[in-house]
């Protein structure tokens, strides 16, 4: 074991001398284990499962007779230590605090492991909205799926929801496109949604008549409310009138 002991000569004889022994020293020094983090890989939000290896064990040491624990892992960005999540990038595995059985034959030497975190994957999707026709456009809202730890949308530059229907487009169905945004640990998968441009509603109402009795029935007229863009001039047909039989006198 490590430490210093006597070396004892003995059983040295000779006819022709008296011998006398002198005690010598043995210093026996620890031996290194060396603790080699592994490389690792991850993705942000999914927990790493950091291992080492440790060698240098002489005789038939084994790590159950030698290691009471540890390593413990730490990690480092930069040589500064990364506190709480760690984020997508390159970083340093740091071992440390291996705990020796006493009596301990070994000094520890500490080797650092690479770990690379990738981003993961964020769905936003444009949600789908309706409105009516000559109406602005509503505002647009974005649903997403895949946020990772307490992160939400004012983690992340968001993507920018737009549409080419104006004010003025007829009724149909119209893309709400989502473009851009960006993240440091987030890769984006941007869905689209629809705009739906229902028709607007004209209410048409039959102007007040009157006649005399014996008078032939009047022209019918009516007054229409509720017209958008100026689309008075759009109407194809109509309106037509009917006027009830007791009023043919």
């Amino acid at each position: 074991w490590v430490g210093t002991h006597a070396i004892v000569p003995a059983a040295f004889l000779s006819n022709n001398f008296e011998i006398s022994y002198g005690l010598g020293n043995l210093t026996i020094l620890p031996a290194t284990l060396t603790v080699k983090a592994d490389n690792k890989t991850g993705e942000y939000g999914t927990p790493v499962n950091y291992t080492s290896v440790i060698t240098g064990f002489q005789y038939d040491d084994t790590q159950a007779s030698v290691v009471a624990s540890g390593p413990s892992y730490s990690i480092l960005q930069n040589g500064s230590p990364v506190s709480g999540n760690v984020p997508a990038g390159n970083f340093t595995i740091q071992t440390g605090n291996l705990q020796l059985i006493a009596p301990a034959d070994y000094v520890v030497n500490y080797v650092s492991g690479n770990l690379s975190v990738s981003k993961a994957t964020l769905t936003a999707t444009a949600n789908n909205k309706s409105r009516v026709y000559g109406d602005p456009n509503p505002a647009f809202t974005i649903t997403y799926s895949g946020f990772k730890y307490n992160d939400d949308a004012s983690s992340i530059t968001p993507p920018v929801a737009s549409t080419t229907a104006t004010v003025s487009s007829p009724v149909r169905n119209y893309p709400i496109t989502l473009s851009g945004g960006s993240s440091n640990n987030y890769n984006f998968v941007l869905q689209n949604g629809t705009l739906c441009i229902t028709k607007a509603n004209l209410l048409v109402t039959a102007d007040l008549k009157y006649i005399f009795k014996g008078a032939s029935l009047p022209t019918g007229t009516s007054t229409i409310t509720g017209w958008k863009n100026n689309d008075q001039n759009t109407i194809t047909s109509g309106p037509t009138y009917s006027f009830p039989s007791s009023c043919n006198l």
